[in-house]
């Protein structure tokens, strides 16, 4: 018997004939598209809350609301409001020395580690100067840190600015360290 004796037609009773490989990719294409489609529609709401926000905070603070738009110059201008301008550099530093060191092979992605958890901290102390800003505790804190669109939210339309978060923190250790003086003054 020789290749020529197979019956190869007898093989396709193997297969649907109503549903073959071409519609089943087309179905996890269309599912995955339509997924997709539903995650961008949600960053971009999640992000434009976050503008909205932003621009509401800026204001409470004496800031124009513009400044919330521009990407990166609205984080410069939160740090300014909240902490010092000096760290948003260091941030900044950090990220691009991080983001370049991270090429070079095992010594960079130890840099790289090690840079990512300094920036994790730089990020929940701006997090937690934000919430004293505007009035809040440490509770609060935490809040901004796993719940960041809601709490930015709360901040936006329910708090009052009561002055830079940094400042406060350092006037209230201040008051702490020496409670026989009413006027402590920073230097």
């Amino acid at each position: 018997m020789g290749y020529d004796d197979y019956d190869f037609d007898s093989f396709s009773s193997y297969r649907s004939s109503s549903y073959n490989n071409d519609d089943a990719t087309k179905d996890v294409a269309n599912a995955l598209g339509g997924f997709l489609l539903v995650m961008y529609a949600i960053g971009i709401a999640i992000f434009v809350l976050y503008v909205v926000a932003l621009w509401k905070i800026f204001t409470k603070a004496g800031e124009q609301g513009w400044k919330s738009i521009i990407p990166i110059y609205n984080a410069y201008t939160l740090y300014k409001i909240v902490w010092k301008v000096k760290y948003f550099w260091i941030f900044i530093a950090i990220f691009i020395v991080s983001g370049i060191l991270v090429l070079i092979p095992v010594l960079g992605w130890i840099v790289d580690g090690i840079a990512g958890i300094v920036l994790i901290c730089i990020t929940i102390m701006m997090d937690y100067y934000l919430a004293r800003s505007f009035g809040h505790s440490i509770g609060f804190t935490l809040g901004l840190v796993f719940f960041a669109p809601i709490f930015i939210l709360i901040i936006a339309f329910s708090s009052k600015y009561v002055g830079n978060g940094y400042e406060i923190t350092q006037r209230e250790k201040a008051i702490f360290a020496n409670p026989n003086k009413k006027n402590v003054k920073m230097v």
